[in-house]
């Protein structure tokens, strides 16, 4: 509260400091970091100074009493002074926080800011690549897991296929295919699939699918552009396929978050 005071009207909590008051990420340093309209106190001890400038009153809220970026604005702009693995354990943390992070928030902030330094590992970690629609990024990703499979040597699978299904009535489209052996793979990005909705139904499909005698694997973007060898090593066994060369299990390790 100090920091921001001392920092002039308009002042608030911002960055790690703010991280950390809002139980995304911790933080050991002694400095506190503060968005500021005009950069006011940018010469006080102990205190970082921001510009505020781009700060709009969507992107600013009251947490026990200190005024401070809400969450969605705090993982924005923690894109621009983490690496990415230290975003992604903050995302990681926003996003387990009951009702904290808002994705039309962080969404309206990558479309006003498109190349502010971080956006692109922020859109990345989202699961939609720089510049590129919903439906654009849906369509590179299948393009992307098809040249895996391709890539692997795998058997050509369908591609949006629909499968037939007593419950739900009718049946359901999965995104990739193998009917001979029965298993289906959803291409998840955040966009589609950290919705509530989202959340809800996706079990639901998983289940009925299994109810039918199908198998399902889910793969996020960071899967299919970070870890082909493990996607592949695991599509290869779930297909009960021979084992490829050495060099495609060295490469497909497991990994945690």
């Amino acid at each position: 509260m100090a920091a921001t005071l001392a920092c002039g009207s308009g002042a608030v909590l911002s960055h790690r400091s703010a991280a950390a008051h809002l139980g995304i990420r911790n933080t050991n340093s002694a400095w506190v970091e503060v968005s500021s309209p005009g950069r006011a106190g940018h010469s006080r001890e102990g205190i970082v100074v921001h510009s505020g400038d781009t700060l709009s009153s969507a992107d600013v809220c009251v947490a026990a009493a200190i005024p401070c970026t809400t969450v969605a604005r705090t993982i924005f702009d923690l894109s621009a002074v983490l690496n990415r693995d230290a975003l992604e354990y903050a995302l990681h943390r926003a996003q387990s926080k009951p009702s904290s992070l808002d994705f039309g928030e962080l969404a309206a902030l990558l479309e006003r800011s498109p190349g502010r330094r971080g956006t692109a590992q922020l859109r990345s970690l989202l699961g939609r690549p720089a510049g590129l629609t919903d439906a654009e990024a849906k369509s590179r990703m299948e393009r992307k897991f098809l040249a895996l499979c391709r890539k692997a040597r795998l058997p050509e699978p369908r591609v949006n296929s629909w499968i037939p299904l007593a419950i739900p009535a009718g049946g359901l489209e999965v995104d990739f295919s193998w009917a001979d052996c029965k298993l289906a793979v959803e291409t998840d990005s955040a966009r589609f699939h950290d919705t509530s909705r989202a959340r809800r139904n996706d079990p639901a499909r998983d289940r009925a699918l299994m109810l039918a005698g199908w198998r399902v694997a889910r793969y996020t973007w960071w899967d299919v552009t970070t870890q082909p060898g493990r996607v592949a090593s695991e599509l290869r066994a779930l297909l009960e396929l021979p084992a490829e060369s050495p060099s495609l299990s060295a490469s497909g390790r497991f990994s945690t978050v």
